[in-house]
């Protein structure tokens, strides 16, 4: 497999392949949808196609309204502190890769971003001492986080950006 995927499956193999794959697919789904007509498909058959029709609207529709959790407070935070401070002359931390877009205008690639518990630990440990501003992402999950973080910074949120299900953004300027 690992002389298959390097030399055969290259990176510029997959997208003419799955390209060249596709013409087909129009006769296709044109002759399944006059069998389908005809009434001249197994029920089973009948019954994915259904099943697979349907899921095809649901994802649709879920692709132009958004039914999970808002990502505005986000983007205001990050609009907040490019408004608020020059980020030029502030160095800003954050453990949201978003957040330092919006508020940069840049694209920082980070390989992982740091979790909460790691956040703490290096607040504690004095690392992020010469960053002036801090955003730190907490999920709703890890809600039970901002304590620990207000104690271990010691000091309270300038702004506080959250979203209807509780993911918040935390800012302090140390």
């Amino acid at each position: 497999t690992f002389l298959l995927s390097k030399f055969f499956l290259a990176g510029r193999y997959p997208i003419p392949l799955a390209l060249t794959l596709l013409i087909p697919l129009p006769f296709l789904f044109h002759s399944v949808y006059k069998q389908f007509l005809n009434k001249d498909l197994p029920h089973s058959l009948t019954k994915i196609i259904q099943i697979t029709a349907a899921l095809f609207v649901i994802l649709s529709v879920d692709s132009l309204v958004s039914l999970g959790a808002s990502k505005i407070h986000i983007k205001k935070a990050g609009d907040w502190i490019s408004t608020a401070y020059n980020t030029q002359e502030k160095a800003l931390f954050t453990n949201n890769s978003l957040v330092q877009f919006y508020a940069s205008g840049q694209y920082t690639k980070r390989v992982k971003e740091p979790k909460i518990d790691i956040v703490i630990n290096k607040i504690k440990q004095g690392e992020l001492q010469h960053y002036n501003l801090l955003a730190i992402d907490i999920g709703r999950k890890e809600s039970n986080k901002k304590a620990p973080l207000i104690s271990a910074l010691n000091l309270e949120p300038i702004k506080v950006f959250e979203n209807n299900r509780g993911d918040s953004i935390l800012i302090f300027q140390q």
